[in-house]
């Protein structure tokens, strides 16, 4: 059938009729402008994603255009559809070099009812990606230093890893991730001694690639040791040294010995006491009679106070005027005045006649502590045991202070005394079973006597008032009298002792608690004996000795060693090092100085300094702070 021309004009007409009045309705739409496009950030390391989001407001499910601008004109870079409640999202990763800022904005297309919309540019940039490492220039085999990076732009919660150049190759010695600032702290320790290089690396994250800063050189140092049984130019001695005490700063150090070359007319041919002055590199013999002759007989035992001036230690010698005893005697010397002055007396002054030893000393010198068999020191004294007194050297008294807390005499064995710098506490190891009450365990504890109240309470107990299921012996007291360490076979006093070997542990006098010192760097228990506990003068440090190799990776000298345990940190250390961190070639033993920073070592290696031909046993003072 054959359309006629009026209708085909109709219908013309109505389609464009039509049109017209689609455009007319959609002119007069109302425009709803998406809000500002919001970037996740505005500043990106090229390639790192930023997330851009905004809304269409009542305009779900439309088409919107994510747009860059390139010169003058814009360029659709990707495209999404709004969710039902009109949001929209898009990442990218902006890249060039850095300052290089691109706008970006996004468009809803017009549709057949909704005109165009469009929002306001959001920009980003470019930055530069920087990483600076800030390391000592020079730090101590085996202890732990701080490394601090900084990484920009900042990223909280990046990792960072901290990497030291081995043979070529770069390998990770820590890692962390990034604060708030953009920094991040590691405390590394370095094992092997000379320069090495170390750098941090800021691992890919969110599209930013790794990122390593320069290169830092850091030279790794033994500690420095240096030979203290020595005369002042620095001869060896012909014999054998031990018995070391120190000064709390470590400047001044005793120690016995059979030598004959340390000072000029040593001719006595008998154990003598030196004192080395550190820092002023000297030797001389403290064991001389008070008006100045050499000592007849052996003197040994030294102790020194903290400041270095008085030294007390026992003779066999009549070094004062008097009545000979052929004893083991106490003296005390004032190295500032030259006085000398014996000390294991009565009240009235009047001699002990039988063996003193072991003395220690105060702060400042008044108090001296020691053990004795002597049965004349203080009235009363029938049980014919060694026991522990105090000379109160201003007072011009002698206490026994191993009795009962009635007064009562000890029914065995007291030694070891070991006093307090302000001489309030005094710890010893005793045998007897009458100190305290419950003190039904029938092995020797440690114990400690308080100036306060004139008793003692055992330290060796567990926190319920149960002696220890093991021997316990050899304590080393805190300047304050607060913290004691000790060995002890003891399983009950700390949780998880199951090793059955004696271990060194420190008491809190305060709470009574115990802290297990002799544990590996990883506070795994280690199956071996331990001994020489010391402790530093604020209880942080705690010095012990082994032979086990456990305790230190690579410790395989078969030796015993000296560690040292910051209490503080949780690091052990091994400080009986040889030349260049080798492992020694001899045993050692040790005492830390009050400040912890200086540890005196007796031993018979021979590669702990350099020229160590003697053969005999030496006493070496190792500075812990390098």
């Amino acid at each position: 059938m054959t359309e006629h021309a009026p209708t085909r004009a109709v219908r013309r007409l109505t389609i464009l009729l039509l049109a017209a009045l689609a455009t007319t309705l959609l002119l007069a739409a109302p425009s709803e402008a998406a809000t500002s496009l919001t970037a996740s950030r505005t500043a990106v390391v090229g390639g790192e994603s930023v997330r851009l989001s905004g809304t269409l407001g009542r305009q779900p499910r439309r088409r919107v255009l994510l747009q860059r601008r390139a010169g003058a004109r814009w360029v659709s870079v990707t495209a999404t559809t709004s969710t039902r409640r009109g949001t929209f999202a898009f990442t990218v990763r902006p890249s060039g070099r850095p300052g290089t800022r691109t706008l970006y904005r996004a468009r809803a297309p017009r549709t057949a009812t909704r005109a165009a919309t469009t929002t306001t540019a959001r920009g980003v940039v470019v930055v530069a990606q920087t990483a600076a490492l800030a390391v000592p220039a020079q730090v101590v085999t085996g202890a732990s230093f701080t490394a601090t990076a900084t990484l920009r732009p900042a990223r909280p919660g990046r990792v960072t890893v901290l990497q030291k150049l081995t043979a070529g190759t770069w390998t990770e010695i820590g890692r962390g991730v990034q604060s708030a600032t953009g920094t991040t702290v590691l405390h590394p320790a370095l094992a092997a001694l000379g320069a090495t290089s170390l750098r941090v690396v800021a691992l890919a994250s969110q599209g930013a690639p790794a990122f390593a800063s320069a290169a830092r050189t850091i030279t790794v140092l033994p500690p420095a040791t240096t030979r203290v049984s020595i005369s002042n130019a620095g001869a060896q001695a012909d014999a054998a040294s031990s018995e070391p005490g120190v000064s709390a700063d470590g400047r001044y150090v005793v120690f016995s010995s059979d030598t004959s070359t340390l000072v000029a007319d040593d001719t006595n041919g008998v154990t003598d006491v030196f004192l080395r002055d550190r820092t002023a590199g000297t030797t001389e013999r403290i064991s001389l009679t008070s008006d100045g002759g050499q000592a007849a007989e052996l003197s040994d035992d030294p102790a020194i106070s903290a400041d270095g001036r008085y030294v007390v230690f026992r003779s066999l010698a009549n070094l004062t005027p008097g009545i000979a005893d052929s004893v083991f005697d106490i003296f005390l010397k004032d190295r500032v005045t030259g006085a000398l002055e014996k000390v294991s007396v009565s009240a009235p002054g009047l001699l002990g006649h039988d063996q003193s030893y072991l003395p220690t000393v105060s702060a400042d010198g008044r108090y001296v502590a020691f053990a004795s068999f002597a049965k004349d020191l203080v009235p009363g004294d029938t049980n014919h045991k060694s026991d522990i007194f105090v000379r109160d050297r201003t007072a011009g008294t002698t206490e026994r202070i191993s009795v009962d807390n009635d007064g009562g005499e000890a029914d065995n064995t007291s030694t070891q005394p070991e006093i307090s710098a302000d001489g309030q506490y005094v710890a010893y190891m005793s045998s007897a079973t009458n100190l305290v009450a419950g003190d039904d365990n029938g092995l020797n504890d440690v114990f400690r006597w308080s100036r306060a109240n004139h008793s003692s309470r055992r330290v060796s107990e567990t926190s319920a008032g149960v002696g220890g299921d093991g021997w316990s012996a050899s304590p080393s007291i805190s300047a304050d009298g607060r913290y004691v360490a000790f060995f002890s076979e003891a399983g009950n006093l700390t949780a998880g002792d199951t090793d059955g070997w004696a271990d060194v542990k420190v008491w809190d006098g305060n709470d009574g608690s115990f802290e297990q010192i002799s544990l590996t760097s990883t506070g795994a228990e280690v199956f071996a004996d331990v001994g020489s506990p010391s402790i530093s003068a604020d209880g942080r440090y705690v010095a012990f000795s082994s032979n086990h190799a456990a305790f230190t990776s690579g410790d395989t000298n078969g030796a015993w060693d000296v560690f040292v345990r910051d209490r503080q940190l949780g690091t052990l250390r091994r400080v009986s090092d040889g030349l260049g961190g080798a492992a020694s070639d001899g045993d050692a033993y040790g005492v830390l100085a009050g400040d912890g920073n200086t540890m005196v070592l007796r031993s018979a290696a021979t590669n702990l300094v350099a020229g160590d031909t003697n053969g005999v046993a030496d006493l070496f003072a190792r500075d812990l702070t390098r």
